[in-house]
């Protein structure tokens, strides 16, 4: 689950929260709504909530008190607000996403085997569009400069962030995620905007393996790894400039564990404690309801590997052998990633295998769909008189049940594409049923996001049953906070995150 330690930290260099002259409060001393308010304010040089004690305290209280409490402060109302109605699992929602997931391109350099992305990416955000969606990015206390293509390809990327500082709050968090190559390129402007967070996307442990699965080139893995070396370098600067305080920056590298590169999990470990980085994130492969137009998906499930039971004990090995913070879920890594009824007809009719190049060349994706008249209305309706139940599966490989916490749908507004899409998370383009949930922003940001789309979603997951995407969905953050690693000394450990 989410800390909140870098919120926090803004707040407190920013000191926005009006309260009394009170005495400050620590959060076991916590009685009143005020008095968690109080909290926020307090001095410290780590934060001294963590998202699962917010979502106990914040239940002691009705969310009346809490606006009332943290009034002076829009955008602490919001965040300590939707903590609540995410701890108490309401469906109709008076509070905005407070991280935003920005769609910087959808072009790519890489040609990853298990992204669509360089397939279907045809365009870069123009810096004029942020401002249709300026009162949600307003609320926002966390920003990720993503998408599904590579951001740092944006011809305009540091006039775009720039852009993108003026409109959210100053105390907003920014994350980008990166394969790395033009780290190089863009260095000393990105250090000047004030990125926080830097997430590589690596997913190899040599410039082969790397080649293999991203095809950036043969030496694109060591300039990546010194790019990394260059950041961790300044972020080590920037911490003894300001010795006792949380205001540095920190670097993840992150991999998505395979059939081609699982054998390479203990060395990946290994260079993330060479290079100092904060913490590496070991990615489960998500599942697919079918095969994905372009990629070979049916040869990527690690467990399709001869030796994956040798590989995932060498890798559970290395993740206590860490002495930075490994965040994986090993147990995920043989769940299936398709439908029993996929797999069957992969058995017994396995599908073609087509090159990058063949791809490239022959499998544009087809988005007619996504630009019909009918579809840029869509509102999250239902369209199918059709009872959930019927969706919802028999796979359970997680044997999750109702009562399931996913703060996706309360927290996250995953705009990372041009579709003018809410997706209701990363995984899932609309709940069947209903209607792709549009928003361009028009219209009421609330008409999309209490759409009966995400009310329903947001129902199951409090009540059942559970949809079979949230049964099959390996549980993973985006990226891992510092206050993650403060919260949790369990460097080296496995966790499950929601």
């Amino acid at each position: 689950m989410r800390a909140i330690g870098n919120l926090i930290r803004r707040a407190l260099g920013a000191g926005t929260v009006q309260t009394t002259a009170a005495p400050q409060v620590h959060e076991d001393q916590v009685r009143t709504a005020v008095d968690l308010a109080r909290v926020f304010t307090t001095p410290c040089s780590t934060s001294p909530v963590k998202t699962d004690r917010l979502m106990t305290l914040v239940q002691q209280f009705s969310r009346d008190e809490l606006r009332a409490a943290f009034q002076h402060d829009e955008l602490l109302s919001n965040y300590v607000v939707n903590h609540w109605e995410f701890a108490t699992g309401e469906a109709v929602l008076t509070t905005y996403p407070w991280k935003i997931v920005v769609p910087i391109s959808d072009v790519c350099n890489a040609t990853c085997t298990f992204c669509n992305s360089w397939l279907r990416g045809v365009r870069t955000l123009g810096l004029d569009e942020l401002d249709r969606f300026s009162v949600v990015l307003r609320h926002a206390a966390e920003i990720g400069l993503e998408g599904h293509g590579e951001p740092l390809v944006h011809p305009e990327i540091g006039e775009l962030i720039r852009r993108l500082t003026e409109i959210v709050d100053p105390r907003c968090w920014k994350y980008l995620i990166t394969n790395g190559v033009r780290l190089q390129r863009h260095f000393d402007e990105l250090q000047k905007l004030g990125i926080n967070n830097y997430s590589i996307s690596l997913n190899a442990a040599s410039a082969e393996t790397h080649h293999e699965i991203m095809g950036l080139g043969e030496g694109a893995f060591d300039q990546v790894v010194a790019s990394i070396r260059q950041l961790v370098a300044a972020r080590n600067e920037l911490r003894a400039k300001h010795p006792g305080t949380e205001v540095h920056r920190q670097v993840y590298l992150t991999f998505v564990v395979l059939n081609q590169n699982i054998h390479e999990v203990p060395r990946f470990i290994e260079l993330g404690n060479e290079l100092d980085v904060t913490a590496v994130w070991l990615r489960t492969l998500l599942p697919q309801s079918g095969l994905l137009q372009g990629l070979n998906y049916h040869l990527l499930p690690p467990y399709e590997n001869p030796d994956f039971e040798k590989h995932r004990i060498a890798a559970i090995d290395a993740i206590r052998q860490s002495r930075i913070r490994v965040v994986a879920q090993p147990e995920s890594w043989s769940a299936p990633i398709f439908p029993r009824d996929v797999a069957d007809r992969i058995r017994t009719s396995a599908p073609i295998v087509i090159s990058k190049a063949e791809a490239k060349r022959h499998e544009r994706l087809d988005l007619t769909v996504y630009r019909e008249a009918d579809f840029k209305r869509s509102r999250g309706r239902k369209v199918a008189d059709v009872p959930l139940e019927t969706f919802t599966g028999t796979e359970n490989p997680f044997n999750r049940g109702p009562g399931y916490q996913c703060s996706d749908v309360y927290s996250v507004w995953h705009w990372n594409d041009f579709l003018d899409l809410i997706r209701p998370c990363c995984y899932m383009e609309h709940p069947p049923g209903y209607e792709y949930l549009h928003y361009d922003g028009r219209d009421d940001f609330f008409d999309a996001w209490n759409s009966p789309a995400l009310i329903e979603i947001r129902r199951s997951l409090r009540d059942g049953p559970l949809i079979s995407w949230c049964k099959r969905c390996p549980t993973q953050t985006q990226y891992v906070t510092e206050r993650d690693a403060a919260c949790n000394s369990n460097a080296g450990g496995t966790e499950e995150r929601a």
